[in-house]
């Protein structure tokens, strides 16, 4: 299963950065507010689904809650329907688990659902029991990057060829050759656990959750240089979207944006990745969608009953101690609508050179990224006097989208050719000399730069694409 998602953050004061476009008037999914020395920058967040932006998505979760648990159509749910309505705990949980798990069953439609009221049960009262817990709510997570001195202290340690405790562009422009003995599984890349061993990258990093009217300390030194807050979700339009025209930098899974705050004290980056609720979903029609037509009983003999058990207490909506097929596509159906709006976004602080040259944030730095090591450094403003400045090295501020708990960091390039991705066999976005299975001679001709490396776009000009050799 593959959701298309969209983010797009407004900065309403943004230095840099390509692809800048008017704002629309639609209002946002949720709204940051970063501080620092400089002032206060709003960004605004725009979340879609499938085209449809998060908060409409998610009413067709929640209707699609309703429509299912309705079993006579009437419009109503009764106390008996009940039995069919995932919790609130239990819609959220779907983002780890890949579908409504049963638990906090619904007990009491009056007591649970419409908070003590006599009122029928209808859309209207569903819609606002899972948006008063939370359903619906644009899930933002934060955290720091973790070994950001020790990546650091080791990029120093093994760059100053001098031992003069500053970096210069000669050590830089020594990069490729001065870490490649770090090098230990031979993949072509320096990863942060070859860096600094035992490092993940970026381990548990957005565990924390971003409420609204939350805030949280992003400087790396946790002196209140850089605070990021989240807006009250009121609908009011971003503090400060009165002194500037807000501005859009789009990102999705091909497309990337930076800016960075005055005098560089923070770089922010936004982009989407692959999420780990689409091979989950793909795992559970597995286990459910694909067997017998035998129905699932809800208590006999075996482990294959017992295992099942659960399933005919949230899906059997007829009532009859059994899940025909019918019934169990229907609650697959159920499960893939509700995981569909679960967007989460990651917000990763700190970090320091190592941030700065991994420009695709996949943890490790490429033979072309170190190769690149001082422009970018240089670009990003770190350098004085033709040395690294560590006080100019921008505070990085990463925001992720992705459907569900991201697989990884890493930003994808535009979609090469399938030989291309076959061949790039480190994952780095280029394909080495000793990568490439077909002949030298083809290598040569499509290495327009004659930098040993085959780019995507590079492979992109070939006239006809080589058969890698088998």
């Amino acid at each position: 299963m593959s959701r298309l998602l969209g983010l797009a953050v407004f900065a309403a004061a943004a230095v840099g950065g390509a692809s800048i476009h008017a704002a629309g008037e639609d209002q946002p999914t949720a709204v940051l507010s970063l501080a620092d020395k400089d002032g206060v920058r709003d960004l605004a967040i725009r979340a879609s689904v499938d085209g449809l932006t998060f908060q409409d998505a998610w009413m067709r979760s929640i209707d699609a809650i309703f429509e299912f648990a309705d079993v006579d159509s009437n419009g109503t749910l009764d106390e008996n329907e009940s039995r069919l309505i995932p919790s609130a705990r239990s819609v959220q949980m779907a983002i780890g688990a890949g579908f409504a798990t049963p638990i906090q069953p619904i007990r009491s439609l009056r007591t649970d659902v419409l908070a003590g009221e006599d009122d029928a049960c209808d859309r209207a009262a569903l819609r606002r029991y899972y948006q008063r817990r939370g359903v619906g709510c644009l899930r933002i997570g934060h955290g720091p990057l973790p070994h950001t001195p020790a990546l650091t202290r080791a990029l120093t340690l093994s760059l100053d060829q001098d031992a003069d405790g500053c970096l210069s562009e000669q050590e830089f422009r020594a990069a490729e050759a001065t870490l490649k003995r770090l090098d230990a599984n031979d993949d072509d890349l320096v990863g942060a656990g070859e860096l600094a061993p035992g490092a993940t990258y970026p381990g548990k990093a957005a565990d924390f959750t971003l409420l609204p009217s939350g805030s949280v300390d992003l400087s790396v030194a946790q002196d209140g240089s850089l605070v990021l807050r989240r807006l009250a979700e009121d609908g009011k339009s971003p503090s400060s979207a009165g002194a500037l025209p807000p501005w859009e930098i789009s990102a999705s899974a091909t497309t990337f944006m930076t800016f960075m705050g005055n005098g560089g004290s923070f770089r922010c980056e936004a982009w989407a990745v692959r999420g780990r609720l689409p091979e989950q979903l793909a795992g559970l029609t597995e286990t459910f969608g694909d067997r017998d037509t035998e129905p699932m009983m809800a208590e006999g003999e075996g482990a294959r009953a017992s295992g099942w058990a659960w399933l005919t207490v949230v899906a059997d909506r007829n009532g009859d101690g059994a899940v025909s097929s019918e019934e169990v596509e229907a609650w697959l159906r159920l499960q893939r609508q509700i995981a569909a709006g679960h967007v989460l976004v990651s917000i990763h602080s700190g970090g320091g050179l190592f941030e700065v040259l991994d420009r695709n944030h996949d943890a490790a730095l490429s033979v072309r990224e170190l190769r690149e090591a001082w422009g970018v450094i240089k670009a990003a403003g770190c350098v004085s006097d033709d040395r690294i400045d560590p006080t100019r090295v921008p505070n990085q501020v990463l925001i992720v989208v992705s459907h569900g708990y991201p697989v990884g960091l890493a930003r994808d390039a535009a979609a090469p050719a399938p030989w291309f991705l076959h061949m790039d066999r480190n994952g780095d976005g280029d394909v080495a000399r000793r990568e490439f299975t077909a002949s030298p001679d083809i290598f040569a001709k499509l290495d327009a730069d004659r930098d040993g490396l085959l780019s995507a776009s590079e492979a992109a000009t070939a006239v006809s694409s080589p058969a890698p050799d088998r």
